[in-house]
């Protein structure tokens, strides 16, 4: 008795070609929803940021007395840690006040974060 000759299954141009398009079509819906989750998270950690400057700087204001006090001073002081730039913003310039406001920070991309204290 012969032995037919082996037979391979491969997989036909058209079903590669819908694999190709099924992962197309995930890739397209995955990656434009996990830069905005990304970016909205990062914008969450500069809020979380900015309300922990505002509490130091209050806290600072009760303990040592004055109407304001600044970022630069109080990294100075050691009340506060240098803050992680997710966006190429700065927090140099903040100032809290005693009388309460906004703490503002621009991002590289223009947008701004406000966080009322």
């Amino acid at each position: 008795m012969k032995s037919s000759p082996k037979s391979y299954n491969f997989f036909s141009i058209k079903e590669f070609a819908l694999v190709i398009a099924i992962v197309a079509a995930f890739v397209a819906i995955v990656v434009p929803s996990s830069y905005f989750i990304r970016s909205s998270v990062r914008a969450k950690k500069i809020e979380e940021q900015l309300a922990a400057i505002s509490k130091a700087g209050r806290d600072y204001i009760y303990e040592k007395g004055g109407s304001s006090v600044s970022y630069k001073k109080l990294l100075l002081e050691g009340k506060i840690k240098p803050q992680t730039k997710f966006y190429g913003e700065s927090y140099e310039d903040i100032v809290v006040y005693s009388s309460g406001g906004f703490l503002t920070v621009t991002m590289g991309n223009g947008d701004e974060i406000k966080v009322k204290y």
